[in-house]
């Protein structure tokens, strides 16, 4: 697991940042379906909603090299980015808002079932501020 030491402003702006695109992210976008995102039901352990994703974080990464500008060059920027990432799911594992489904399978080939249980499925700005409360009061 990726070190999780820093929990300052960085951080946690990257985790709102990919609540953000999670949320917003459409099908549409990315016809090969790379990255798939299903809203799942509240079930009787939770009655908040929860977000699956299915994807790698290399492709993950390319998506938000999409959104985000960069100072470092192409291929490095994924790879950089993708690290980010892997630590900024550490920290929301460490939240309990990020669970993680992959098969030793899955893993074997970088894929990444993952399960962000947030507060809205349709109220962004309210999943980023309940992000941040709980950020700060961990």
């Amino acid at each position: 697991m990726a070190r999780t030491g820093n929990w300052g402003d960085e951080p946690l702006k990257r985790a709102k940042k990919l609540i953000e695109f999670l949320i917003n992210y459409n099908h549409q976008n990315n016809p090969e379906k790379e990255l798939f995102t299903e809203w799942k039901d509240k079930d009787k352990d939770s009655d908040r909603p929860k977000l699956f994703i299915r994807t790698t974080f290399r492709e993950l990464a390319g998506l938000l090299n999409q959104e985000i500008p960069s100072k470092y060059k192409s291929g490095s920027k994924t790879d950089k980015r993708k690290n980010e990432i892997q630590t900024t799911i550490d920290y929301l594992k460490k939240l309990g808002i990020v669970t993680e489904n992959s098969t030793s399978s899955e893993k074997s080939k970088g894929i990444r079932s993952l399960t962000f249980t947030l507060w809205h499925s349709d109220k962004k700005q309210e999943n980023l501020r309940q992000l941040e409360l709980v950020w700060k009061n961990r």
